[in-house]
């Protein structure tokens, strides 16, 4: 099975968190799957819990599969899937590519206000 880069960050961080120190709140407001960057360590603990948690024994042929499997597990150190502000890689993006961010955040915002009407 092969994935793309989104479909791997939705897939593997679908059990975090965010944190709930409300000093951490401000620069975790405005994470979105669309600007979701996280470091290698972040990463590590990330799918380290994952494993830890029986991932690897369960079996899965699609996208859709991993994330049931993903759902199934029970964590066994969910502190692991909190994320801090420290977890995130902050990139300074250009200009264009904010613009692009900006309108599929504002399209994505719309679509959900939709399914929930």
């Amino acid at each position: 099975m092969s994935l793309a880069t989104c479909q791997m960050v939705a897939a593997f961080s679908r059990r975090c968190r965010c944190s709930r120190i409300p000093a951490d709140q401000p620069r975790l407001l405005v994470v979105t799957l669309l600007r979701l960057g996280l470091t290698s360590a972040a990463w590590e603990r990330i799918l380290g819990e994952l494993i830890a948690s029986g991932l690897l024994l369960a079996t899965f042929a699609s996208l859709a599969e991993l994330r049931d499997a993903i759902d199934a597990l029970t964590i066994s150190t969910p502190a692991n899937l909190i994320l801090s502000p420290g977890d995130c890689s902050w990139a300074s993006p250009s200009p264009h590519l904010l613009l692009r961010w900006a309108v599929a955040d504002a399209l994505w915002q719309l679509r959900f206000r939709l399914l929930r009407a």
